[in-house]
Formats: structure tokens, C-alpha cells, sequence
């Protein structure tokens, strides 16, 4: 290592580091607590405007009956490791509670639908999967993050958007958020 000449400070690599990683801890603490407000100052939506969807499997949920119960609506993509353990976690979820009070959709935007039911039917999902087109999707969230969860009221009131991979105690928290 050079020494400096008198009166100049030398920064070692690692204080750099240091000073960097500390710089990105504090932006992500401000982007966390804009976070709690809404997504990054994001507000949710005030309300969905549900649809008739038609399910990967053939089968069709018209807008009245997703708009009469509560739902948790997870966008994902068949690429995305973090979404097929968040799926199975939401799996999970749906298989512990046949007749819970709340829905479950799965939303991918892709358009090979093919693509998506080999995917549904690889990973054993029976949780009903549909896919949306960007304009539904960002009814929820203009974040592009997925998996991205969103907890929606009967009647359509978006009350929460949760980006990224859940924990399955968090998963099984939604529940009882729900129900």
C-alpha cells in the first residue's frame, strides 16, 4: 500500500465497502417505512374491478363471486424460484382450508397458457390459477415485483400488497387476516 503524503487520508477498501453497505441499509430503511404507508409512497387501490375469469383449468369465476368474498391474489411467473415456494406455501394454505371464507386466485401474465398449466399441474397447485392481463394487474400494484400478494375485501377494497417470497407463518397469517 502507497502511504499517503502529509495531510491526505487514505480509505481502505473495506471502510469503503463499509460506507456503501451502510449507505443502502438506510435507503432501504426509508424505502421500508414509505413501504408501510403503501408500496414506495403508493397508496393500494381503492377498489378492484373484479371480472369474469377464466381459470387454467377451463372453468370460469364470474366478477360477482370474487367480489363477494375476500381474496388473496398472487401474481407470479413460471420462471421465478421465489414464486414456486411462495406457491406452495399458498398451496398449503388452500389445502388446510377447503372451506374458508376467503378465496385464493393464483394471476400469472404470461401469455403461453400452456407454458402455465404445465407449470400448475407439475407442482401440484389446486388453488384456482387464471391468467390476467397487465391491466388488471395494475389494479393492484404498479410494482412489476413478483411474487407480489395482495389481500383484497369482499366488495373489491385492495387492503394490503405484500411484495416478495412469505414465510409460511406470514402465509398462514393471511388467514387469519381473512377469515
Amino acid at each position: 500500500m502507497k502511504h499517503p503524503k502529509d495531510g491526505q487520508r487514505t480509505v481502505s477498501r473495506r471502510s469503503a465497502l463499509l460506507g456503501a453497505a451502510g449507505g443502502m441499509l438506510a435507503l432501504g430503511r426509508a424505502a421500508q417505512a414509505q413501504a408501510l404507508d403503501g408500496e414506495f409512497g403508493e397508496a393500494p387501490a381503492a377498489m378492484i374491478r373484479w371480472r369474469d375469469l377464466t381459470l387454467i383449468d377451463g372453468s370460469t369465476v364470474d366478477a360477482a363471486a370474487w367480489s363477494s368474498r375476500p381474496a388473496i391474489v398472487v401474481f407470479w411467473q413460471t420462471w421465478c424460484p421465489f414464486c414456486k415456494r411462495h406457491n406452495a406455501q399458498m398451496e398449503a394454505l388452500f389445502e388446510s382450508a377447503p372451506h374458508a371464507p376467503y378465496r385464493i386466485l393464483g394471476a400469472s401474465t404470461e401469455s403461453d397458457k400452456d407454458k402455465v398449466a404445465r407449470y400448475v399441474q407439475a407442482n401440484g397447485i389446486h388453488f384456482p390459477v387464471a391468467m390476467v392481463d397487465q391491466d388488471f394487474r395494475h389494479q393492484f400494484s404498479a410494482r412489476r415485483v413478483i411474487p407480489l400478494t395482495c389481500l383484497v375485501a369482499a366488495g373489491g377494497r385492495v387492503l394490503q400488497v405484500i411484495a416478495g417470497e412469505m414465510a409460511a407463518d406470514d402465509v398462514q397469517s393471511l388467514a387469519r387476516t381473512l377469515g
